[in-house]
């Protein structure tokens, strides 16, 4: 009997999954009837264009301004509430799920797989929208396979965990 070397091979990454993944995350977010900025930028555009774009054409300086409109303003005097609610609902739900599904993605492949894929960078976003009870696992896992995340998107997932009151066990510092 003759030894056979043992060849791991590995998994390509489903680029068309992660893209998904990212239009899936900003699918609930991008709803001008649940956020007031939203619904005053996509009105405003409209009023003086006489057409509708998507919400992620709507030129910048149009949400400057209805930002200047509703920040003074409850939020009910642009939008239901309960359908805001809702929203928020499903995205919470949307964003516990696309997490769980990228921390799969990571620990499938390896660091020079994840670290050399341009698809699986975008899809680090997804991260930015971790539920809070999930921080430390993704922390964890981030920590651990660190080389495959390139410094920039580590930095901008770690500085948003922060903004919302994660804090890292200081062993981690050691």
């Amino acid at each position: 009997m003759g030894c056979q070397a043992s060849q791991t091979i590995e998994k390509a990454i489903d680029c068309d999954r992660l893209f998904e993944m990212r239009k899936e995350d900003q699918f609930y977010r991008n709803d001008p009837k649940a956020n007031p900025v939203s619904y005053v930028a996509d009105s405003l555009f409209y009023m003086e264009n006489g057409y509708r774009v998507s919400v992620n054409e709507v030129p910048t300086s149009y949400s400057k301004r209805a930002y200047k409109i509703v920040k003074d303003s409850p939020a009910s005097d642009f939008i239901d509430l309960n359908y805001s609610k809702s929203i928020a609902d499903l995205c919470r739900k949307s964003d516990k799920k696309l997490t769980l599904e990228l921390i799969d993605v990571i620990e499938m492949h390896d660091d020079s797989t994840l670290y050399n894929s341009a698809c699986f960078r975008q899809a680090l976003l997804v991260f930015v929208h971790t539920p809070n009870e999930l921080y430390s696992k993704v922390d964890s896992l981030l920590d651990l396979r660190r080389e495959a995340i390139p410094n920039a998107n580590y930095n901008h997932i770690m500085r948003t965990f922060k903004h919302f009151g994660y804090e890292r066990l200081e062993s981690k510092f050691n």
